[in-house]
């Protein structure tokens, strides 16, 4: 953190959220600690934004980190504007994304269960079907409902996945229980 500080200055390190909210000229933190794992998301194949995850050692409050002062965004939005998908699940975070693929499925991540989409990203849905695959929780079916209507709003018609009967509790634990297709 001390080289890009010395080459790109305090305000603009600090700008491009890499800090946490209590650094200072003087003292300053990185807003990833070492060890996390860096998930990027790419918009038009560029780098827009960084979630981190620890996975090392306790975590004071969330396990996920996100730039400070930032827009958080969709993550892996570009499936949106693939004109060869056709079909796009909506999960909750990139992890599940991630397994989402590798179940086959294209899929977009919602940073968090209440994030909510723009305008232009639910009118890229148009004409696709979309399912959603949001953690099967209180919290996710509740956002399901609310998320159907918003979508609908716009002339998508979205569908709720049922949870699975082995009791995961999201598509990445669909995956781990040896899965292969969702």
């Amino acid at each position: 953190m001390i080289r890009l500080v010395d080459q790109f200055g305090f305000a603009r390190v600090e700008a491009s959220g890499l800090l946490t909210k209590t650094s200072t000229r003087d003292r300053y933190w990185p807003i990833f600690p070492a060890g996390a794992l860096l998930f990027p998301y790419l918009e038009g194949g560029r780098v827009a934004y960084l979630q981190a995850r620890i996975i090392m050692g306790e975590a004071k409050g969330s396990r996920w980190r996100n730039l400070n002062h930032r827009k958080r965004r969709l993550f892996n939005t570009d499936v949106l504007v693939a004109s060869s998908t056709n079909h796009v699940a909506i999960c909750e975070g990139a992890i599940d994304v991630l397994s989402a693929a590798e179940l086959g499925r294209d899929a977009i991540g919602l940073i968090g269960v209440s994030a909510r989409l723009t305008d232009a990203e639910m009118i890229a849905l148009r004409g696709k079907q979309v399912d959603l695959l949001l953690d099967w929780d209180e919290a996710g079916d509740k956002r399901a409902v609310t998320l159907r209507k918003e979508l609908s709003r716009f002339g998508v018609a979205a569908t709720r996945k049922t949870a699975p009967k082995s009791g995961a509790k999201d598509v990445n634990d669909y995956l781990r229980e040896g899965n292969a297709s969702i």
